[in-house]
């Protein structure tokens, strides 16, 4: 932008001029101009133009003031009338021949170059830009005034235009006042609006950030009960690995003490004795082993009441051996050799220093003791034929026996195989034992094939019921004994002996022998037979029968089986 011909300081920068925004060295000198009718300009003497000094800002101008007006020259027509001076017309330019200094020390009009004002007062206050040029007024004096007249009434004039600009500025400003006043109350309530929204939002985030705190303590309780929950787990699962561990050590060391327990077979079974998992061996018909089997039933048949096991109602005097059965089941036989050695161990090896073990000692069975060291006996037992193969294929069960008996729920062997007989129940009739009644009412009877079988039964130590208590023994309804009674330290017979009136009981009339778990007895023969009531034999004895078992356990093993 080119320098203008005024030069116009700023208000903060005093270097600059305000219009053309350029330094003062690059402005030119300043004119003034003074208009009239026809343009005719003239140069104010220096001393005039020091009048101007901002030294005297309130001073009036007027035509006949000498120190800022000079006599414009008359045209031609004028001066050869001269009919009044009256009629000129004085137009002041405020142009560039003012002082820069006293133009810079004014105040910049705030209109510019729009500026309407022409009182002279307004230009002793305020600046205005070079561009700016008072438009020529006429004044026209009125004939007859004097010049004190027409300078008050110019005094007037001016008065009355500052009291409108003032009037103006104050409407103006009292405009502007309601304006700033209603946009105050406006941004104040905004303001409020702003703060109001912002508590609702606050209270809201704080409501919001009340129930996750809650919702995240919750979480948190939930995580520690689960940690502590984990915790105990992981214990309990460490505990149990533990046990787990324990038990397969005793797991292996008991295989271990399994395999090594002895397996060994009766020597008359012969080499190949678990060749079939199961097998029923036939004896041959008078061999000794045949011969031994078919004595020991014969000679421990006695005399009952002819209630039970009868032939035409009377008991039977013999036991005809039709056929002998030597069963062989390799489960069998090592659950029954397992518990066997259990028994052993249980008394340290010395079984035959018990109590009972004398006892049995004094008042022995009627038949063979197998093994002293367990109290290993050949015992009877008799049942129902249906039940007979599950017998021999998967042995006695105690947890599902019949509670009916004196002592409880358990396996009930006996010496005599005459009480054993007594609980065969007829095949044809279904008659004639102890659970299902008296009296056969079959023809033939003498012609009626029976089975009982011979059991190895380990009794360990047995407890010996002399005075039978019901309640002891059997228990009361509901609650049938299923275990034999306990020692006085704390631990559990091996078996039950009932004994009979002979040797100081006081209810049975013979012997029974009751076992209270599995794998205890092992059914190693089944004897076919048939009653008999005819043919009477005196028995050979017992001592002389068990001799003879005897001598067949230890010189027949040589022998080659059948």
């Amino acid at each position: 932008m080119k320098a203008c011909s005024n030069f116009v300081a700023q208000e903060w920068k005093k270097h600059e001029c305000r219009n053309c925004f350029q330094k003062k060295d690059n402005h030119s000198g300043s004119q003034a101009t003074i208009t009239a009718d026809s343009t005719v300009s003239s140069s104010m003497p220096d001393k005039k133009l020091n009048s101007l000094s901002p030294n005297k800002p309130n001073r009036k101008f007027s035509k006949h003031d000498d120190e800022f007006h000079t006599t414009l020259p008359k045209p031609p027509s004028m001066n050869r009338s001269r009919t009044s001076d009256t009629t000129e017309s004085n137009v002041l330019s405020v142009g560039s021949n003012r002082d820069d200094m006293h133009s810079s020390e004014l105040i910049p009009c705030r209109y510019g170059v729009n500026c309407y004002r022409r009182n002279p007062t307004h230009f002793e206050k305020y600046s205005h830009p070079i561009e700016f040029i008072i438009e020529p007024v006429a004044v026209k004096l009125v004939t007859g005034l004097s010049s004190e007249q027409e300078i008050k009434l110019h005094d007037t004039i001016a008065t009355g235009a500052d009291d409108l600009d003032q009037k103006n500025n104050n409407e103006i400003s009292s405009e502007m006042i309601a304006n700033l006043e209603e946009q105050l109350l406006q941004q104040q309530y905004d303001l409020q609006k702003h703060i109001r929204l912002a508590d609702e939002r606050l209270r809201a985030s704080m409501t919001d950030s009340e129930v996750k705190l809650k919702k995240y303590e919750e979480q948190i309780e939930t995580l520690q009960s689960n940690l502590i929950a984990m915790a105990t787990y992981h214990q309990q699962l460490e505990d149990a690995l533990g046990d787990e561990l324990d038990k397969r050590e005793k797991r292996e060391l008991e295989k271990k003490r399994i395999l090594s327990i002895k397996r060994d077979t009766p020597s008359y079974w012969g080499p190949n004795a678990f060749e079939q998992p199961y097998r029923e061996v036939d004896i041959q018909i008078g061999s000794a082993e045949f011969n031994i089997i078919s004595q020991l039933l014969n000679d421990t048949i006695a005399v009952h009441d002819h209630k039970f096991g009868t032939i035409y109602r009377k008991d039977p005097t013999e036991f005809i051996v039709m056929n002998i059965h030597r069963v062989q089941n390799d489960k069998l036989w090592h659950e029954y050799c397992f518990k066997k050695e259990q028994i052993i161990e249980r008394h340290n090896r010395n079984l035959k220093a018990c109590a009972s073990s004398k006892y049995l000692e004094n008042y022995p069975f009627l038949t063979p003791l197998l093994d002293i060291n367990a109290n290993e006996y050949w015992l009877f037992h008799g049942c129902d034929q249906a039940i007979l193969p599950f017998l021999l294929h998967s042995g006695y069960d105690p947890r599902v026996s019949s509670l009916d008996g004196m002592f409880g729920g358990g396996f009930y062997l006996a010496e005599n195989s005459s009480k054993s007989n007594q609980y065969i129940p007829c095949p044809g009739c279904g008659a004639n034992s102890i659970f299902t009644g008296s009296g056969c009412k079959c023809h033939n009877q003498e012609n009626i094939k029976f089975s009982i079988v011979l059991y190895r039964a380990v009794l360990g130590d047995v407890h010996i019921a002399r005075e039978y208590d019901k309640k002891k023994y059997r228990g009361e309804k509901g609650r049938r004994v299923r275990r034999p009674p306990l020692k006085d330290n704390g631990i559990l017979h091996d078996s039950v002996l009932g004994e009979s009136m002979d040797y100081g009981g006081n209810l049975l009339k013979y012997r029974e022998v009751i076992l209270y778990e599995c794998g205890q007895a092992y059914p190693e023969y089944v004897i076919e037979f048939r009653r008999s009531a005819e043919n009477s034999k005196p028995p050979a004895g017992v001592k002389k029968v068990k001799d003879r078992c005897y001598d067949f356990l230890r010189n027949t093993f040589k022998l080659r089986p059948e």
